[in-house]
């Protein structure tokens, strides 16, 4: 499984969810690597591909003014889906 470019080495490390200055973040018990969950969110869902139900041309992306998937062809397609 590919993790921002990477591969994962271990899986039963021990991840905390923490704040910090740029929101949620992931942070391991070992190294000390964290991880946003925005930027997370960003890569599964272009990872996934999800296609916009509204005009079936576009692909759904991740918004982060407030949580939110949008179509990649706005203004042409205003489809949202509210993730919160």
């Amino acid at each position: 499984m590919s993790y921002f470019g990477k591969e994962l080495q271990s899986v039963d490390l021990l991840w905390r969810l923490r704040g910090g200055r740029d929101g949620l973040l992931f942070s391991c018990s070992e190294c000390r690597k964290t991880v946003s969950l925005r930027r997370l969110a960003e890569e599964l869902i272009a990872e996934l591909g999800l296609q916009c139900p509204r005009c079936g041309e576009g692909k759904l992306c991740y918004r982060t003014s407030s949580p939110f998937l949008g179509c990649d062809r706005f203004p042409a397609c205003r489809y949202t889906l509210d993730l919160q």
